[in-house]
């Protein structure tokens, strides 16, 4: 029967869909802002808008795979040091 972890804290081996969710939130008002900014006169609002949206989304989905890579290399090097101890107490 395999052992509980019993650590008090919580171990984040990846981040989710929520995060990704979360962050696209957080950065539609500066993206869509920079859309503004870059946009024609004669752009319509709802384009500007989108492309806030798109630039958003973006954004989040290239933080959100950074921070997975950071987090699961993290989760790696813990694994490797673990089974070297188990291995020098032999």
């Amino acid at each position: 029967m395999a052992k509980k972890n019993t650590a008090s804290a919580p171990r984040f081996d990846s981040v989710g869909w929520t995060f990704f969710m979360v962050l696209t939130v957080v950065l539609c008002p500066l993206c869509i802002y920079f859309a503004w900014m870059i946009a024609y006169e004669s752009t319509k609002w709802y384009l500007r808008v989108g492309v806030g949206l798109t630039f958003a989304g973006f954004a989040a989905a290239i933080l959100t795979w950074l921070v997975n890579s950071a987090l699961q290399y993290r989760a790696e090097r813990f694994k490797k040091a673990q089974r070297r101890g188990r291995g020098k107490r032999k």
